[in-house]
């Protein structure tokens, strides 16, 4: 009897140790941590609908579209992105706005690696845009109590793409040094045409 309470005793202090170096390790993993990230943009393909029209500011495409990348770089953003978003741009004047959501999904699996808001200004076909979500992440503890979004850290980066040669990246030194800002509002009338390519 004796040595079973003996047993029993080890058992639960094992386990009390056990428990303890748990919570020290997700202490650990909760700890603030900051890192740079990079990634490389294709193009893959784009859908949609859009219309046009001609106001005396100028030739303007207004566009609601699904827009897909390749990403590679860092594995967290590895995948494929999905965008959509609202586009609006002035052709006369080479400035337009974006503005949407963005999905990075694995190759192989489907499963989701990131999300978040997109936005952009753009101008004469380059793309400037900000994201602000979340990447999946292991290690790291809930930040909400949504199982779908798994284990998550904050993502804010900023995007850059060319239109023209349908490539660009998430991070790291771009070609030029503008920081383009301007204000946009009103909308395009009339129906809008299906398109993809």
């Amino acid at each position: 009897m004796v040595r079973r309470a003996r047993i029993l005793g080890l058992a639960i202090a094992a386990l009390a140790v056990f428990a303890v170096a748990g919570v020290a390790v997700a202490a650990m993993n909760d700890r603030p941590r900051t890192e740079q990230v990079l990634a490389q943009l294709t193009f893959v393909s784009a859908e949609g609908k859009e219309r046009f029209c001609v106001v005396p500011d100028g030739e303007y495409r207004e566009a609601f579209e699904l827009v897909r990348l390749n990403s590679t770089g860092d594995p967290r953003l590895t995948g494929v992105m999905e965008f959509r978003f609202r586009s609006l741009d002035n052709f006369t004047k080479g400035l337009g706005t974006t503005d949407g959501t963005v999905v990075i999904r694995d190759a192989a699996t489907g499963q989701k690696k990131a999300e978040g808001r997109f936005s952009s200004v753009n101008v004469d076909a380059i793309v400037y845009g900000f994201i602000a979500g979340h990447v999946n992440e292991p290690g790291l503890s809930r930040d909400d109590d949504d199982d779908d979004q798994g284990k998550r850290a904050r993502l804010l980066a900023h995007l850059r793409f060319n239109l023209i040669t349908g490539a660009g990246q998430i991070g790291g030194t771009w070609t030029d040094s503008r920081s383009p800002a301007f204000v946009q509002s009103g909308r395009c009338s009339g129906p809008f045409q299906r398109f993809s390519f």
